[in-house]
């Protein structure tokens, strides 16, 4: 592993370059990697959830606030409100709650900040760049990818498991792709599935709401697959 990092510093620099010039690219990156990294079985994957999971989102809108001090281009971002607010005060009375009555403070801050906070950090990127069409044509095709991965993740369950990590077969007879739990696979796959229903309504483009149409069938496909509540 010593030739990763002068890798990964040699790949960080156009990284930060592309962040700073295009903030809302780490949503992308956030949902293309996100999901195949909800479990970590060695040290590098760790990193490299560390990197996309915690750093990246919180990274994306400290780049966002600070973009009129180091004068680049933008369009003009969105004000935020009192939801906002509201998202602030939640997370401090949870943060509150935990150093005054939990036993493991340190280790269920981490939980915190990864189901609430960082999510939370990935809603603000949304909200603050408000994309425009293009943005969202370039949304759907990640949106397009972890639908059908997940997709063929969950179908290779059943037909071929064996050809699967361990660690996404964890549920015998239940769905999970890569996400460890039937209830996040099938919100997972309901999300993508909307997403791309809502794409595929666009007649300027036959082959491309063919494409989204079948992505969306099959992701609601593999929804029923999970046998979830969700």
């Amino acid at each position: 592993t010593g030739w990763m990092v002068p890798l990964g510093t040699v790949l960080a620099i156009p990284a930060v370059v592309l962040l700073l010039r295009y903030p809302f690219l780490a949503f992308f990156i956030w949902l293309t990697l996100a999901p195949f990294l909800m479990t970590t079985e060695t040290a590098t994957e760790r990193r490299v959830y560390w990197i996309v999971h915690r750093a990246l989102p919180l990274a994306a809108v400290a780049l966002m606030t600070l973009r009129p001090f180091y004068g680049t281009k933008r369009p003009t971002l969105a004000r935020l409100s009192w939801p906002e607010l509201a998202m602030a005060g939640y997370v401090l009375t949870s943060i509150a709650s935990i150093l005054l009555l939990n036993d493991t403070p340190l280790a269920t801050t981490y939980l915190l900040y990864d189901r609430v906070c960082s999510p939370m950090c990935i809603y603000i990127t949304v909200r603050l760049w408000r994309p425009d069409d293009r943005g969202l044509r370039r949304l759907m095709s990640v949106v397009l990818c972890v639908a059908a991965a997940e997709s063929f993740i969950g179908i290779f369950t059943w037909i071929s498991p064996q050809y699967l990590p361990s660690y996404w077969l964890d549920k015998p007879g239940r769905t999970i792709g890569s996400l460890v739990e039937p209830s996040v696979y099938s919100v997972t796959q309901i999300f993508c599935g909307c997403l791309l229903l809502y794409a595929a309504v666009d007649p300027k483009r036959p082959a491309v709401r063919w494409l989204y149409g079948v992505g969306a069938l099959l992701a609601f496909f593999c929804v029923f697959l999970s046998f979830s509540r969700a």
